[in-house]
């Protein structure tokens, strides 16, 4: 209770500031801002039902719902005991275990960096020409085919990678006003994106098999779902994977979240819970509720499972097609305004990613410095910033590193397989929630807010649990989905690398220190000092 108090002392929340409102809507436009349709859009019409043919929708989307739900509120919780940035890290390390903690951090920001460089290579090698692809179908009088092929050249996409890159560094370094209004726009800009999607749901539905046969010709839908057939496909449903898939992809989707928020405003995870709690899972059920309805309203299960099937293992097809909401929306209401919205929606939401990726890494580990699992110079600040330039730097060149791997061909590996990283690195972080609820008696000061059923003891002991049941099953689904999700055994060593690679550097530092007569490990079961 001594160390809650005294952590609890130090926060200064920015959202504590602002309205109960204010930060509703603030927080829930951000987690948009930092899912973004393209990840939204590529998993929900490509890798679901490329993967997972013909699966249930809505128990998938139900599984990301009741995952997301898990999260926050286990965040939240730790939010109470923790008013530092990087509360996972801190729970696992101050009530937990300082080995684990550091390893089981080292692994969700290495992860995090490198997964932020695949995404630059899977918008620019792949998802931006796919976008002129797609205008160039349905408006071949702009010639746009041309733009396209010149896009997917490995040049073209590491040089436009390396200038995102760089240009977001020093958008993050020298004017973080910049990323405040460019996380807002782009926030601004999926309103918008989800606005369309309501508004054409109220069109009839069956256009798009009309208008996509007076592309490919009659019989098109059939030619295609027996092609992915014929390269394997097996239409199956299985609702009890679904809904395991969604909770899964809940790290995916609402961990970004969660990463938005504390871009925008430092120190979103200082105390108050009731603004960034609720907001965002509200907002990702309706965006993900609005592209499954959008989808299921205008194909078939079978065709997208087709679509995504064949685009994933690039078999080889005369019939081009993108197997994204934006792509059949374009086949439906052909028109340059909206495939410029979607270019400018879908380049402002990889800066957003960045930004938001480079931010949260680098304070992680600045955070690091200060307890002194990384020099000290690391943590250095700008006079009047607070943004540690060293952290930023080395979270820079992370990301540049995955953007390399990306480019060798590995880019789904550092994308898809990003969910199973965070399940390792929640496992120490949980086990601390659910050890220190135990230990603890009584029922917390803040019982009077909405949170207050899951703020007592009993309450914590089982978010906790269920966190690390949820965590648990994503690994095991790691080796037991079928298909492609199935994680690889490379893969899975380079995941327990990387951990062991974090345990080993804790040693480090801790003999580090130890010559110097300074004990690392009983340091950090100390309260540290505020990270400003």
């Amino acid at each position: 209770m001594a160390i809650e108090r005294g952590i609890q002392r130090q926060s200064h929340s920015q959202l504590e500031t602002s309205s109960a409102l204010s930060t509703w809507i603030t927080s829930g436009l951000l987690v948009l801002a930092a899912i973004g349709i393209t990840r939204a859009d590529w998993w929900f019409t490509t890798y679901v039902p490329g993967q997972w043919p013909a699966g249930n929708w809505l128990v998938l989307l139900l599984g990301v719902v009741v995952g997301s739900l898990i999260w926050a509120m286990a965040y939240g919780i730790m939010a109470r005991f923790v008013s530092l940035p990087g509360i996972d890290y801190h729970m696992a390390t101050r009530f937990f275990s300082p080995p684990l903690g550091f390893a089981g951090s080292f692994v969700g920001m290495v992860a995090s960096a490198l997964f932020a460089g695949g995404m630059v290579i899977a918008f620019f090698r792949f998802w931006l020409p796919g976008l002129f692809q797609a205008g160039a179908l349905v408006l071949p009088q702009y010639g746009l085919d041309s733009l396209a092929d010149a896009l997917q050249t490995p040049q073209m996409t590491a040089l436009l990678g390396t200038l995102s890159i760089l240009l977001t560094f020093l958008l993050v370094l020298f004017a973080p006003r910049g990323v405040k209004i460019l996380l807002v726009v782009g926030a601004f800009l999926v309103v918008v994106w989800g606005g369309l999607l309501a508004f054409f749901l109220l069109f009839p539905s069956g256009n798009f098999v009309r208008v996509y046969e007076s592309i490919y010709g009659g019989g098109v839908v059939e030619r295609q779902v027996n092609l992915a057939v014929s390269f394997g496909l097996i239409l199956t449903r299985r609702p009890a994977s679904s809904f395991l898939m969604g909770m899964g992809l809940s790290l995916w989707f609402f961990q970004g979240g969660l990463v938005a928020l504390s871009a925008y405003a430092r120190g979103w995870e200082k105390g108050s819970s009731r603004g960034w709690l609720w907001m965002p899972l509200v907002a990702l059920t309706i965006l993900l509720g609005l592209v499954v309805i959008f989808l299921q309203r205008n194909l078939s299960g079978e065709l997208l499972a087709a679509h995504g099937w064949l685009y994933l293992r690039q078999a080889t097809q005369a019939e081009f097609f993108l197997p994204w909401s934006v792509f059949y929306l374009l086949l439906i209401h052909p028109s340059l305004a909206l495939l410029i919205f979607f270019i400018l929606l879908w380049s402002v939401l990889l800066l957003n990613l960045l930004q938001a990726y480079l931010y949260s890494v680098a304070q992680v580990i600045a955070v690091w410095a200060r307890d002194g699992l990384v020099p000290s110079s690391w943590g250095y600040q700008r006079r009047g910033q607070h943004v540690p330039v060293v952290a930023l730097f080395a979270t820079a060149i992370l990301v540049l590193l995955g953007m390399t791997i990306g480019l060798n061909g590995a880019w789904t590996a550092l994308v898809v397989y990003y969910p199973y990283a965070l399940a390792v690195s929640s496992l120490a972080p949980l086990t601390a929630l659910v050890l220190y609820s135990w230990r603890q008696g009584g029922q917390s000061k803040e019982s009077n807010s909405a949170f207050r059923y899951m703020i007592t003891p009993v309450g914590r002991v089982l978010v906790g649990l269920a966190g690390l049941v949820m965590a648990i099953s994503v690994l095991w689904g790691a080796f037991s989905f079928p298909l492609e999700l199935r994680i690889s055994r490379e893969l899975g060593f380079a995941i327990i690398l990387l951990w062991v690679s974090g345990l080993g550097w804790y040693w480090g530092r801790l003999n580090f220190w130890k010559q110097r007569g300074y004990d690392l490990g009983e340091n950090l079961h100390k309260i540290p000092a505020h990270f400003e």
